[in-house]
């Protein structure tokens, strides 16, 4: 089993959430590649529509949708706004990486967020690609970004296009 220690975490932590992310084995759900990055975040591919209610009772406050078909994102939209909680879009193609406009508005949108999170894209590959990105654009360790960012499912290529765009500066 892998263990991940979330360094220089950002506004959101532990000790600041009465409510924290749910663990998987938590879940009723099949949410693929659900991971419990921390007590702040949660990483996955894309849940089945009743999932989000499980998700928002179990203490999501936030969503962050990665995905950019908008047939799949209103329909998540319309999901999470029936709970209550909080949703973003920011669109995220693979074939283009992270761009740095995508990076800005995940950070302010985490850095912001009063809650639990979850981010999700369909496979979660792009979401462990922005979460390598953002960790290391906070000065993480490279190497443990890259790590946390396999972890939530980032595939090679866009391990690659990571490692070029934010680590070749």
């Amino acid at each position: 089993m892998i263990s991940i220690t979330l360094l220089n975490a950002p506004s959101v932590s532990a000790e600041t959430l009465a409510v924290q992310a749910p663990f998987a084995s938590s879940l009723e759900s099949h949410i693929r590649h659900y991971n419990r990055a921390s007590a702040a975040l949660a990483t996955s591919g894309t849940p089945e529509n009743k999932a989000f209610a499980e998700l928002s009772e179990k203490g999501i406050e936030t969503f962050i949708d990665l995905r950019n078909k908008e047939d799949l994102v209103t329909a998540a939209r319309t999901e999470v706004n029936h709970t209550g909680k909080t949703y973003h879009n920011i669109p995220v193609f693979s074939d283009e990486g992270i761009k740095p406009g995508q990076l800005k508005a995940f950070a302010e949108t985490y850095e912001n967020a009063t809650g639990p999170i979850l981010l999700f894209c369909r496979s979660g590959n792009r979401v462990g690609a922005l979460w390598a990105a953002y960790r290391i654009s906070k000065g993480i360790d490279p190497e443990q970004a890259i790590q946390e960012g396999r972890t939530a499912g980032m595939k090679p290529y866009l391990e690659t296009h990571i490692r070029e765009t934010y680590l070749s500066k």
